[in-house]
């Protein structure tokens, strides 16, 4: 998303999870390996788990690993002049599935007037997403550690003044940065992409007298090891809709049934007459409750051009700024009275509905915030496109930790649907499972939960194998991954990733050392300064956990460092409040 500003630049990519600070060391970790963005943990090829077959002789069953996620990194300073200019940077991707899933992406940017950019993404096809166009109003460094995501504003009913999460609709403070926002033009449009190659970062500053720097970004790749097979059917509401001359709120209900339970895409049409279109603010919420914002006073002073219109994320494929008007995204259109503009990606991503269960009632909102006009919507039709190869995404977290000689199995969901519990079951792979215990669900969530699982009844210098069964509230059942656990007594010296991460306020960090020795266990900012030193003494052999208290540090990315003998260690870790 980046040109070269000046002579000659590195490009770097680089791991999320290594260090930059202080030199690598071998280790032997005792933790699977995982990342975490935006709120996620994202599998990277653990146990290289491709799919297996159901003890009980049902057909193969794809593990939610078929997702992996990759970081890629670029450190490079851009200067952003402060005179009308356009600078780029590009990130190298490279490795990883041809099947892209999904993407996310970070920015450092600072910049004393934020509504002067325009920011772009280009994908190694040519694809071009608008990330943003004068949003910010006048506040300074708003997009300085900005996590862009789809799914970043999963509420926003209209009628709204504004929409936090929403880069359109963001209530901005100066030198605060806004994160997560929701782009102004979707990812999605990058599904099914191979998103090896080059990557290009462009921001365009459309006035004079401001500027800035771009001091890094991060581009997060979540690809699939299969090709989902999918199907596309459509659902309409031909009621109609009356819209009154006044200030008004008014839904019309769209029942989708019979479709497989994981959303891949959403597409709509409406058939809208009114006239003076920028009146109207509209919203999609979906069983799940999430809230896609189409269209906020987009529109102008002309009339149905709305009247026909295609929603789609995949509506506009270029767009490169700077630019005046860019047809086919809501915000940017050339509008014409009385012409339907058509198609149209919508102001926020459909993708916020990716891996939901379509089935159920879906409800759009048409707010009409100004008198004197008005309107009908004769029809609106729901295409929602499933696929039956793909699992929902709930289980994003599998993986242990030995801690005191037991094994902590800990998982995380980010949603759960009708979920009754999860059986833990363990295998010394001679194939036989026997069920350990149970962990009770939340049933139907959108949140975010943590779960653990102690196992004390081991043997040294045995190799266990672990799975989830995860039952539904009417008695089917699906399993996680397999994740295996080489146990026997510590031998190494490791510093394990902590948990959570990201985190608010406090972590747990967890080390294992074979000998006593003086430990000295800091943290440091992202300049390498020392904020905290949390143990600096002797302490004796085994595995011991810290609790490191953010509560007085700023959001951000922190590095932990461990020296204890000849053993030094470091490893990132991000503060998100």
């Amino acid at each position: 998303m980046k040109y070269l500003y000046k002579v000659s630049v590195i490009f770097t990519y680089i791991f999320f999870s290594s260090s930059f600070l202080f030199p690598q060391e071998k280790s032997y970790p005792l933790i699977n390996d995982i990342k975490f963005f935006n709120g996620q943990w994202q599998f990277e090829n653990i146990n290289d788990v491709n799919g297996y077959d159901h003890p009980e002789g049902k057909s193969p069953f794809v593990p939610t690993d078929e997702f992996n996620t990759t970081i890629f990194s670029s450190s490079n300073t851009v200067v952003i002049p402060n005179l009308v200019s356009t600078v780029s940077d590009s990130i190298l991707v490279s490795g990883v599935d041809t099947w892209l899933y999904d993407l996310n992406f970070q920015t450092f940017i600072t910049h004393s007037y934020s509504s002067d950019l325009d920011i772009t993404l280009r994908s190694p096809s040519g694809k071009i997403v608008t990330v943003s166009t004068d949003n910010g109003t006048n506040n300074a460094d708003v997009f300085d550690g900005t996590i862009w995501d789809d799914q970043a504003n999963p509420g926003g009913q209209v009628p709204y003044t504004n929409n936090s999460g929403l880069v359109t609709d963001h209530s901005y403070s100066n030198q605060i940065t806004a994160s997560p926002l929701a782009p102004e033009e979707s990812f999605s449009l990058f599904m099914g992409e191979n998103p090896n190659g080059w990557w290009l970062l462009t921001i365009s500053d459309d006035q004079n007298n401001d500027g800035g720097s771009l001091n890094g970004w991060s581009i997060e790749i979540i690809t699939s090891t299969l090709v989902p097979t999918m199907l596309t059917t459509t659902f309409s509401n031909n009621n109609g809709l009356q819209i009154p001359t006044i200030v008004t709120v008014d839904s019309v209900m769209i029942n989708v049934s019979g479709a497989d339970d994981y959303l891949v895409d959403v597409d709509l049409t409406t058939w809208l007459r009114h006239t003076y279109a920028s009146d109207l603010d509209m919203t999609l919420k979906s069983p799940a409750g999430t809230v896609v914002t189409l269209t906020t006073d987009n529109g102008s002073g002309n009339d149905n051009v709305f009247n026909g219109t295609f929603w789609d994320d995949q509506a506009n494929t270029g767009g490169q700024v700077p630019y005046g008007n860019n047809n086919g995204l809501v915000t940017d259109n050339f509008y014409t009275n009385l012409i339907t503009a058509t198609p149209l990606a919508p102001e926020e991503s459909f993708a916020a509905f990716l891996g939901e269960d379509p089935n159920g009632t879906w409800i759009l909102t048409i707010s009409d915030d100004a008198g004197g006009d008005g309107g009908t919507l004769d029809s609106v039709s729901l295409h929602i496109t499933t696929s039956a190869d793909i699992l929902p995404v709930e289980l994003t977290s599998f993986k242990y930790q030995i801690i005191d000689g037991s094994i902590i199995l800990n998982w995380i969901t980010t949603s759960e649907l009708n979920n009754l519990g999860f059986e833990i079951q363990r295998s010394k792979g001679n194939g036989n499972w026997e069920t350990l215990g149970f962990v009770e669900g939340k049933r139907t969530t959108t949140e975010t939960n943590f779960y653990s699982f102690i196992d004390k009844n081991l043997k040294n210098n045995t190799i266990y194998s672990y799975r989830l069964k995860q039952i539904d509230s009417d008695g089917t059942f699906k399993y996680s991954s397999i994740v295996k656990v080489n146990y026997q007594t510590v031998t190494s010296y490791n510093l394990s990733q902590n948990f959570p991460n990201p985190f608010n306020p406090g972590t747990k960090i967890t080390f294992i050392i074979p000998e006593a020795g003086n430990v000295k266990l800091t943290v440091h900012n992202i300049i390498g300064e020392i904020v905290s030193t949390l143990v600096n003494r002797k302490m004796e052999e085994g595995v011991h956990s810290i609790i490191f208290d953010a509560t007085a540090f700023p959001s951000g990315i922190y590095v932990y460092r461990i020296e204890v003998n000849d053993f030094v260690s470091t490893k990132k870790m991000m503060l998100v409040k």
